[in-house]
């Protein structure tokens, strides 16, 4: 198990900076529901909470669960930046991507993200980052098996100024770290749970899993089948216009961003339906965009993202190829939790072409 501090958005692209890429990097897309920022528990002595992996329904599609509440994010918005329109459209234009499977092959997804969790003794909250690494074999007839792969790295950072010796101190438990656990499931249906919805005051209501399935089924940014893929409009313009469909307006931009980022994270796009989205994306006011972003892998690109006063969610591209890398969530305001500059959960994405499900392929 390794402990880490928290690290600031600077200090990691300097450090990434002098790795080297791995032929093949294993990263993550965060998942569904991750917390911007961290807000302090108030019961007494609890277990360990991570962010949920999915994200909610597009009505709050930037809304976050943290640890314990619900915030919902409204991104300022100006126009577009002229270098942010112009990254989106070279990358628009890039051809390396995964090509399409034959059958008996597999889409091989790999990611790794460190995500948030927290506990609470008394008055006193500890959070932290916790590093997953997650396979996934998606076969060429995505009805059939899926196979997934998940692992506790056991690597965390400590985001609230403690040592995990003083957490261990305090009584508080800690995820053990075990053995890769693999699943097996037609359509990658491998959670039986249902799904925390939206709502303004917790407890939330849970979606039945019959319910969540049956839209998995239809499609969505969350999860793009072929189907849905196939449906979606080739006008740049259109398309914008569905990343917004049922958002309310003073979420529209940032829900825009978040439904982009989500299908991005999932690696399950084509080279050509992940090139119209970057054409859309160049239609959203107010993305911003930076050089010298690193990923997790030590991959260069360049990072695009939307903010508010509070935090900046970025997602990395490299534009000369179209190549969707990761994402993070970086704080922009001093607070008791963070310092400027933090980020508070990141992640890598990785795909190639695998031959058999439950082997990684040399690239």
């Amino acid at each position: 198990m390794t402990e880490h501090r928290g690290w600031r958005e600077d200090e990691l692209d300097a450090a990434l900076a002098n790795l080297r890429p791995e032929a093949a990097p294993d990263p993550e897309a965060l998942a569904a529901a991750r917390a911007r920022l961290l807000t302090a528990a108030e019961t007494p002595a609890t277990p360990p909470r991570r962010a949920a992996r999915r994200w909610l329904v597009a009505a709050a599609a930037v809304a976050v669960v943290t640890t314990g509440a619900l915030l919902a994010q409204t991104f300022t918005t100006g126009g577009a930046t002229a270098d942010a329109r112009d990254v989106l459209a070279t990358a628009a234009k890039g051809a390396d991507g995964d090509r399409p499977l034959r059958p008996g092959e597999y889409r091989y997804v790999v990611v790794r993200s460190w995500d948030s969790a927290s506990a609470a003794q008394a008055d006193k909250t500890y959070s932290y980052l916790e590093e997953t690494l997650r396979e996934t074999w998606i076969p060429f007839d995505e009805n059939a098996e899926w196979v997934r792969r998940e692992r506790l790295t056991g690597n965390r950072q400590w985001t609230l100024g403690v040592t995990e010796a003083e957490y261990r101190a305090a009584g508080l438990p800690l995820d053990p770290v075990g053995p890769p656990v693999d699943k097996r499931a037609p359509r990658g249906e491998f959670d039986a749970a249902g799904e925390l919805s939206a709502c303004e005051q917790p407890p939330c209501p849970v979606t039945p899993p019959e319910v969540v399935r049956e839209r998995e089924r239809a499609g969505s940014w969350q999860t793009p089948t072929p189907a849905w893929q196939d449906a979606l409009p080739a006008d740049p313009a259109a398309l914008y216009e569905r990343l917004r469909a049922g958002l309310r307006p003073e979420l529209a931009e940032s829900g825009a961003f978040e439904n982009a980022r989500a299908a991005l994270r999932t690696g399950r796009l084509r080279t050509e339906v992940r090139n119209r989205l970057y054409q859309a994306l160049r239609l959203l006011p107010g993305i911003t965009v930076k050089d010298g972003a690193v990923d997790l892998g030590g991959r260069h690109g360049v990072s695009l993202g939307l903010a508010d006063e509070l935090s900046s969610t970025e997602i990395i591209i490299e534009p000369a190829s179209g190549r969707f890398l990761g994402e993070r969530a970086v704080v922009r305001q001093d607070s008791e939790h963070f310092r400027r500059g933090t980020i508070i959960s990141h992640s890598t994405v990785g795909t190639a072409v695998a031959a058999q499900a439950g082997i990684a392929p040399s690239r």
